[in-house]
């Protein structure tokens, strides 16, 4: 199976405090990761990391083999839109944008195309939202904004998803509806990253690993 993501020895300090150190991560086409830990270890600086939002102290990351190690802002944007999909714990939809434009955000850098715009109302309606695809945020839910990022995460078929949080916050139906999605991307043959505090959806990942004190641990 093909390796997605290798991080090796990873390293993240502010100052003289100790986020992450020596974290080492492997993760394969088709299987999901469920990051565990108690709030404040890093678990978001993690994702945000691989996502190549942040920059590592030090340690390197691969992503389909390919280094992103001292890449400048530009290429890795480039990356990130390629390979990453990224669901935040917040929606961070734009507000001036309806629900089936928030989608295609991520399609606009490859330039328009109506196969994108079918492909986002498809996975709009799956979510329960082909009624609201004309919708400003304002007009929207906290689980519809939710499952509205998760779409434009979903849009390109990734071959890595992070989520952070994904279901937090969410009714018990809307938290199942959003983890079955990301467990259907997983079962295409996504990579998957699971932030949670949830037990339940933790379980159903192929390897479950807790952050703690920096360092990442099986179980």
């Amino acid at each position: 199976m093909t390796t997605v993501l290798d991080i090796r020895d990873i390293k993240k300090f502010y100052g003289s405090e100790v986020i992450l150190y020596d974290v080492s991560l492997q993760v394969k086409q088709g299987e999901m990761i469920a990051v565990t830990g108690a709030s404040g270890t890093g678990k978001t600086t993690l994702l945000s990391i691989i996502g190549l939002l942040q920059e590592t102290s030090a340690g390197h990351i691969q992503i389909l083999g390919e280094s992103v190690d001292g890449l400048d802002a530009a290429k890795r944007a480039g990356v990130r839109s390629r390979y990453i999909g990224f669901v935040f714990q917040r929606a961070r939809l734009v507000g001036s944008l309806t629900a089936l434009e928030n989608v295609l955000v991520p399609s606009w850098l490859f330039g328009s195309g109506t196969s994108y715009e079918v492909r986002a109302r498809q996975v709009l309606t799956e979510l329960g939202l082909g009624k609201r695809l004309h919708y400003l945020p304002e007009q929207l839910s906290v689980g519809q904004m939710r499952r509205v990022a998760l779409a434009r995460a979903l849009l390109l078929n990734p071959p890595l998803i992070l989520a952070d949080e994904p279901t937090n916050d969410l009714d018990p139906a809307t938290a199942a509806i959003v983890f079955g999605h990301l467990q259907a991307a997983q079962q295409e043959g996504a990579a998957v990253i699971l932030v949670t505090h949830d037990e339940e959806f933790a379980a159903k990942a192929q390897q479950v690993v807790t952050l703690k004190n920096g360092k990442l641990s099986a179980g």
